[in-house]
């Protein structure tokens, strides 16, 4: 995903206006109309508080790659890892 719309869609989730699909653990997950746009599953959620750290992860990444001379618009998101 480039980074400008994964910025867009954790700001879009904070504003409830998308939601984030639950694949994995879906022990207790409600089920949400939203998610049918994924066609995979029919939970999800709007994790507000983890959101916040990602959205502030992602502006972080967006100032260093300007520090360093680079084009925001082009960089792209291929991993993420959480532990």
């Amino acid at each position: 995903m480039k980074l400008r719309k994964a910025i867009k869609y954790m700001e879009d989730v904070l504003e409830h206006k998308q939601i984030v699909p639950f694949k994995k653990h879906t022990g207790g997950v409600g089920r949400k109309a939203q998610v049918k746009v994924y066609k995979f599953t029919t939970q999800g959620r709007y994790p507000e508080k983890s959101v916040k750290y990602v959205l502030g992860l992602l502006k972080n990444l967006v100032a260093n790659a300007e520090a360093k001379g680079l084009d925001a618009d082009k960089c792209v998101i291929t991993h993420a890892s959480v532990n």
